[in-house]
């Protein structure tokens, strides 16, 4: 059990590894597909976007495919998928066709598929499973932009998406191999609510804090971006800088994440997610305070491991609050809810931007980690008998 599950966190690595790796190379990876021609700014978004679009087309049907098919089944249906759209992505030269690669990248799910996995337990708890998990994927979004860029530089993107390819088709076949049929649930994991129907009012709040958590984190990407421009415009490697903090709040997730699934395993779900989410929302508000270089990667740092704990919290908490039966379904609405805060948060950021100015645009973000807190907390304050009766 232990090589598999080291095994399914290689191949969420990968997963997040190539949706990551062209995001700061994106314009000009397509300006060279398209022959040298400049394109215009919506095809980079585009490119961006389009696997959230898949994702969000994709995760209930994975998620009941996981209820009704099994685990394994799907997860070697899905890394298929990847490896296919993989190949496709290597071998597009043009624009459209390496958009439709990237709409396929979404669509496979593998990430979904080994949330329902971890959610089962196995080799460790639950919560330290997800933990890993998302360590996992914060490796890749710390190492993929770094490697994306090098690799436009020196000998090309499509020479390192078909090496990953290749890597992907070997772990597909370790998958097949070594991964097991069935899950074999741990003694202490805690146990699913006994709840008759998927859906409840406390899942609902927590879908919804699932969707304004990612919402803030996405559009952090932009806003961070925005803010930090006119406040270092004097300075020569400004964008180097600007992705430099965005490694920074990646390392601190990836190495706080341990720490959240540890505190995960003795409960208090609803107040760990409150505090990580009011945390990156207090990370944010004392930037406008200071132009110091050292309080912005304090305060990223701060904002990192924070972030850390959401996610996994979210698939934690999602996992225990359906029926047994469901819990492949219910962490598909969980994954969908997210998809749905990826492309709202950008948005509002642009809203504010084009509004307010440069100055404005971090506000919007602290209010996406803010209505996240309150939307967990919000059963408790209200502390009805009919949330009780719901939660039962």
């Amino acid at each position: 059990m232990r090589r598999s599950f080291y095994l399914l966190c290689t191949v969420q690595f990968l997963a997040t590894f190539a949706l990551m790796l062209l995001i700061p190379a994106m314009p000009l990876y397509l300006q060279q597909l398209n022959q040298g021609v400049a394109l215009s700014g919506f095809w980079p978004a585009a490119a961006i976007a389009v696997p959230a679009v898949g994702a969000l087309l994709s995760a209930p049907l994975i998620g009941k495919g996981c209820d009704l098919l099994g685990h394994k089944l799907m997860l070697m249906i899905t890394q298929g998928t990847f490896v296919l759209a993989l190949f496709a992505m290597a071998l597009a030269d043009t624009v459209p066709g390496f958009l439709a690669a990237r709409l396929l990248l979404g669509f496979a799910g593998i990430s979904l598929v080994l949330t329902v996995f971890f959610s089962h337990a196995g080799f460790r708890s639950e919560a330290l499973q997800l933990a890993s998990q998302q360590r996992a994927i914060a490796l890749a979004c710390l190492s993929g932009p770094l490697l994306g860029g090098y690799a436009l530089d020196q000998f090309g993107i499509q020479q390192l998406l078909f090496f990953t390819a290749c890597i992907s088709v070997l772990i597909w076949c370790c998958s097949g191999w070594l991964v097991p049929g069935k899950v074999h649930q741990l003694q202490h994991q805690a146990e699913s609510s006994p709840a008759s129907s998927l859906w409840s009012l406390p899942l609902l709040c927590w879908l919804c804090a699932g969707s304004a958590a990612q919402a803030g984190a996405f559009a952090l990407v932009v806003a961070f971006a925005l803010y930090c421009q006119p406040l270092w415009q004097h300075l020569e490697y400004k964008a180097t800088l600007i992705g430099g903090l965005h490694a920074t709040a990646w390392f601190a997730t990836f190495v706080c994440a341990g720490f959240w699934g540890q505190h995960n395993q003795h409960g208090r779900l609803s107040r760990n997610y409150a505090l990580a989410a009011l945390g990156c929302a207090f990370a944010l508000l004392v930037m406008p305070f200071s132009t110091q270089l050292w309080w912005f990667a304090a305060a990223r740092l701060l904002q990192g491991a924070c972030f850390s704990a959401l996610p996994q919290t979210l698939f934690l908490q999602v996992g225990q609050l359906c029926p047994a039966a469901e819990r492949g379904a219910a962490l598909g609405l969980a994954r969908s809810s997210q998809v749905t805060g990826q492309l709202l948060g950008p948005l509002s950021v642009a809203f504010c931007y084009d509004e307010f100015g440069a100055s404005f645009v971090l506000w919007p973000v602290v209010l996406w980690f803010l209505v996240a807190a309150f939307c967990v907390v919000c059963p408790t304050l209200l502390n009805s008998t009919y949330f009780k009766a719901i939660s039962k």
